[in-house]
């Protein structure tokens, strides 16, 4: 069994780059093994040719790092918003040498980027949708009501109701204009946060994530993705209490990192790996593999299979989100043109019938 290697530590806390510049990197990093020169040198000339961006830099500087003899854990360690995964893969002994486990890791970061994408691109109807209807609630606080209120005014005739419950640029339609506007405010506003402020990590943690129902895609893609990053550190060599251990310092576990963190306690304990595996909601399903002894290749495979079913479990779920994000914006249109018609045609009858003339 291999000998435990220290985890490389963490890349400073920030926040860390967009998959295009890991990919940028990381198919740099493949580049310069199958180069077969000084991997200083190619990273430095690729560096040099590569558009300015942080893959640039992360070349750059750890081509300038090896160059002074530094070790490549100590240089990745300082590089700012790199990926902890990567750092921990290619700062285990020989991790340069690592080909196949950094085209796993291309491959994971590729598929999990687009399930990223996909969970945007649901959210982002409904928030075009709720926008478009704070936009419509402006324009007629601004135009077409005032110029009704004058005429009802002009007749001495009360605001019908529909219209004071939009009315609510006129103070004297408080309190009854402020629910309706309101919530179509907040309706905007809670997406915008959502989409373009809130970390798509804490997406289901929102009061929309919970009604969209994102908490049970948050477990499928967790859980795929710490499973394919265990396969990735038992590819590079680790053992798999170790691997472990890294998966849930590096991986970014959340909802399974007691599971992961208590599993590999008790495997370093020297407890039975099948009984330990069985216990555990996340590696339950390879504890047969790992009870019959198979080698780290069928383990890997077997972490690789489940990672994807996990993957394609969540883009389901994000296919019937968007379904229902746009149902639901389709119903918000459907119901703000209602109550609209109702604000426009109800002061037409209110009028024609208050102002009738009787033979």
């Amino acid at each position: 069994m291999a000998a435990p290697t220290r985890a490389p530590a963490s890349a400073p806390a920030t926040a860390m780059a967009s998959p295009e510049d890991l990919l940028s990197f990381a198919q740099t990093l493949q580049a310069a093994q199958a180069s077969g020169l000084p991997l200083s040198r190619f990273l430095s000339e690729a560096a040099a040719q590569m558009e300015p961006s942080p893959a640039a830099d992360w070349a750059g500087r750890l081509a300038d790092g090896l160059a002074r003899g530094r070790a490549p854990a100590d240089v990745l360690a300082g590089l700012t918003g790199l990926d902890e995964v990567l750092v921990a893969l290619l700062g285990i002994p020989g991790g340069f040498g690592l080909q196949e486990c950094l085209t796993a890791y291309v491959r994971q970061l590729v598929a999990y980027a687009r399930l990223g994408e996909h969970l945007r691109t649901a959210l982002f109807h409904p928030f075009l949708v709720a926008c478009l209807a704070v936009a419509n609630v402006a324009l007629i606080n601004l135009h077409l009501l005032p110029a009704m209120s004058a005429g009802f005014a002009a007749q001495r005739l009360p605001l019908p109701f529909m219209v004071r419950a939009w009315f609510v640029a006129d103070p004297s339609t408080w309190p009854l204009s402020i629910p309706l506007p309101a919530l179509v405010v907040a309706v905007a506003v809670s997406l915008t946060l959502l989409l373009w402020v809130t970390p798509p990590r804490d997406y289901p943690a929102t009061l929309i994530g919970r009604i969209l129902q994102l908490p049970r895609f948050a477990w499928h893609e967790e859980k795929g993705r710490l499973l394919g990053t265990l396969a990735l550190f038992l590819q590079a060599g680790r053992p798999l209490p170790e691997a472990m251990q890294w998966t849930a310092r590096h991986g970014g576990a959340r909802l399974f990192l007691a599971d992961l963190r208590q599993t590999a306690l008790r495997l370093e304990k020297g407890e039975p790996a099948a009984d330990v595996l069985w216990d555990s909601e996340m590696l339950g399903p390879i504890a047969a593999e790992v009870g019959q002894g198979g080698d780290t290749a069928q383990l890997v495979g077997r972490l690789d299979s489940l990672a994807r079913a996990h993957l394609g479990m969540a883009n389901g779920l994000l296919g019937r989100l968007e379904t229902v994000g746009q149902a639901a914006g389709l119903l918000l249109v459907g119901g703000l043109v209602l109550l609209l018609c109702l604000a426009f045609f109800q002061p037409y009858f209110a009028f024609t019938g208050q102002t009738a003339v009787t033979p």
